[in-house]
């Protein structure tokens, strides 16, 4: 189990595109997640953006543009927990 962790974060440290796409793209995470080595586990998710806007402020030194970004991030997490 020890060494899946250590080659999924090594593979983790690269980005591969085969091909630029036009269309939005969808970022995936994953993540280990359980109980250090004991109760292994790992969390699989994804970040969709329902709604961006910006907000303008006028100020005695200029203009302040604000980006603002709601978003929705669900994931799915499992671990296994020995007995």
């Amino acid at each position: 189990m020890q060494k899946f962790i250590l080659i999924l974060f090594s593979l983790l440290c690269f980005n591969l595109e085969a091909q630029e796409t036009s269309h939005q793209q969808i970022p995936i995470s994953i993540a280990y997640w359980g109980y250090n080595a004991f109760h292994p586990g790992i969390k699989v998710g994804s970040q969709f953006n329902m709604r961006k806007w910006d907000k303008t402020k006028e100020r005695k030194k200029g203009t302040r543009i604000k980006h603002k970004t709601l978003f929705l991030k669900p994931a799915l997490g499992i671990y296994h927990h020995k007995k």
